[in-house]
């Protein structure tokens, strides 16, 4: 999770030909690891706000993109969107930290060895639920950018839609080794 201009890609090649395969529940998940990004970024106000205005349209890009493809996984139009989104969001990894969800996010992913992309997907609900509470007014705008209400709902219907895991338990975590790393290491407030 580090920085370091030695594995900055020299270039990227996006074909849309080679995802037009992928499972709905591999490209829902993938979207939505894309979508923590920008949301993390946001939530941790580490953001210039140029880049923050990047990190609101890469969200609202990812969020129409994710919508669609939960219901049609073949729809070419938004999978371009999503190459899109998915750009934007990476592009703004050197803008900022991505904060609490991510470290909640690599914490989890290495005590119990869970894939990235679903792991993500499943904290990104509870993660915007939080962010309710703590920042009501990005939560607000976040909403008014993606033009519908209740953000967090929305991020736990893409995955119900794609027949995706929604709880850690389902990816293969147990509650008394997460208790354990949220007490003990203090990666996370327990709530979330």
């Amino acid at each position: 999770t580090g920085r370091e201009p030695r594995v900055r890609p020299d270039a990227v090649v996006y074909e849309l030909e080679l995802t037009l395969d992928m499972p709905k529940v591999l490209t829902v998940q993938s979207l939505m690891n894309a979508l923590a990004h920008p949301l993390g970024m946001l939530a941790a106000g580490s953001l210039s706000d140029d880049a923050r205005e990047g990190a609101l349209a890469a969200i609202a890009i990812l969020d129409a993109a994710i919508d669609r493809l939960a219901s049609d996984p073949g729809d070419r139009s938004a999978r371009e969107a999503a190459q899109r989104g998915s750009a934007l969001a990476a592009r703004l990894l050197e803008a900022g930290s991505t904060g609490a969800h991510h470290r909640l996010a690599h914490a989890l992913g290495g005590l119990f060895d869970l894939d990235h992309g679903g792991l993500h997907s499943v904290l990104l609900p509870h993660t915007a639920h939080e962010l309710r509470a703590a920042q009501p007014e990005l939560v607000k705008e976040l909403e008014a950018r993606v033009a519908r209400p209740d953000f967090a709902a929305r991020l736990y219907d893409f995955l119900v839609r794609a027949e995706a895991p929604t709880s850690l338990r389902a990816l293969g975590a147990t509650w008394e080794k997460l208790d354990a790393l949220l007490v003990e290491k203090g990666v996370a407030p327990r709530r979330l």
